[in-house]
């Protein structure tokens, strides 16, 4: 009777240990519920989605995580970079869907910063007059382009011949008005100084 309840204890022992040695699977679990959640919304952000479905998949593989003893804490990155890479692996669809969240915000940006560009100037003051209607003519250089503008207001040319400083314009495109299509109109001129960085 001894032997048969030894025998138990240690078939139980033994079992329990195979189920606790075995984080790569724990790991792969946890990947897997991650594309389930991430695949079951096809129309939401992906990006956004990642940190809710990774909630999910933790609570979800809770008693694995225990059982192998891992640490999710935030302190510990080898935890997140073993599941990222399960992720990676196991989950094709989720990256593809990163990717191209990527790309589309990159374009966005791009084109933002293109229509910025159409209305926008900025570079080193170069010379400025009053002309016979009481407006300015500010002329401003950016590498190889200089642009000249009509402007309303004047510009404070002891701040705007300082070191390092640059003007930055905002102008009304196609200003059929002027006569020269190096001619804008300013909205508004700002003084940008140089960020001085330590003593």
């Amino acid at each position: 009777m001894n032997k048969l309840i030894t025998s138990l204890i240690l078939i139980t022992s033994l079992a329990s240990c195979a189920q606790k040695n075995n984080p790569a699977e724990t790991y792969l679990d946890i990947a897997k519920t991650f594309c389930d959640c991430v695949n079951k919304d096809t129309l939401a952000s992906a990006t956004g989605l990642g940190d809710s479905c990774l909630k999910v998949s933790l609570q979800n593989n809770y008693k694995k995580i225990q059982q192998n003893g891992l640490d999710t804490s935030s302190s510990n990155p080898l935890f997140y970079k073993e599941v990222a890479n399960e992720i990676q692996k196991n989950c094709p669809t989720y990256r593809q869907r990163v990717e191209k969240e990527v790309k589309e915000l990159q374009d966005l940006k791009f084109k933002e910063y293109q229509e910025f560009q159409k209305t926008n100037f900025m570079g080193v003051f170069i010379s400025q007059k009053k002309l016979s209607n009481g407006e300015y003519e500010i002329i401003i250089k950016s590498n190889a382009d200089s642009m000249i503008f009509i402007s309303k207001d004047s510009l404070n040319e002891s701040e705007a011949t300082k070191d390092g400083v640059q003007v930055s314009i905002a102008f009304e495109p196609n200003t059929t008005s002027l006569q020269t299509k190096y001619k804008f109109r300013a909205k508004s001129i700002s003084i940008l100084g140089m960020i001085k960085v330590g003593d």
